[in-house]
């Protein structure tokens, strides 16, 4: 179990590999977000670390933040994260914004088969 004497040595030696593992794994944008959850990870499970050698389960740790932040960003761009708690939609969509396109060009006539709002059964005739 490591103790605060402990800890703050254990950053000091291994910081400079952490970091070196998370820039290459995620830039430097992110790279002190993932230090410092990583070691907030330790602290949390101190009673856990191994005592020799600690890197490859901090770098483990890393990897295991690192993955956590991309699923996060990843969740917050997902359509299903743009409906609000209280149901609501995202506002309208910004002037020149892309737009839905109809699968026929409008000044041409569609083909039967793709006819949209037309049923199957009606687009034969």
């Amino acid at each position: 179990m490591l103790n605060g004497d402990d800890a703050a040595a254990l950053f000091d030696a291994y910081r400079p590999r952490v970091y070196a593992y998370a820039v290459s794994r995620c830039g430097r944008r992110l790279t002190e977000d993932v230090i410092s959850e990583t070691f907030v990870v330790v602290w949390r499970r101190r009673d856990v670390t191994p005592a020799k050698p600690p890197l490859p389960w901090l770098l483990g740790v890393a990897h295991n933040v690192i993955r956590e932040l991309r699923q996060a960003a990843l969740d917050e761009r997902s359509p299903v994260h743009q409906v609000t708690d209280t149901g609501s939609r995202p506002g309208p969509r910004p002037a020149g914004g892309p737009r839905r396109r109809s699968p026929c060009s409008p000044n041409a006539a569609c083909p039967p088969s793709r006819r949209p709002g037309v049923p199957a059964s009606r687009q034969e005739e």
